[in-house]
């Protein structure tokens, strides 16, 4: 694990979507990040367009241990 640190497990109920929660989320935890003294964070998702509108960029495949695949994404903060 070269990449950290990472954000992950960001989810909406649905009743509560449409209200910019997840981009408050990501906002927070890239500023705890950075407060932190990181430069980057990551992210493992399957969910393509939704975190390049946030500025994320694509780095590559990641593979895990139980022989699945996803996305990973990094961003400077």
């Amino acid at each position: 694990m070269d990449l950290y640190p990472w954000i992950c497990g960001l989810f909406i109920e649905e009743p509560y979507r449409g209200n910019a929660y997840g981009a408050l989320l990501m906002e927070q935890a890239k500023a705890d990040a950075k407060k932190g003294g990181f430069t980057h964070v990551y992210l493992s998702t399957d969910h393509i367009g939704y975190y390049e509108k946030d500025g994320f960029q694509y780095i590559g495949t990641g593979y895990h241990p139980w022989d699945e695949s996803s996305r990973i994404y990094g961003i400077s903060l």
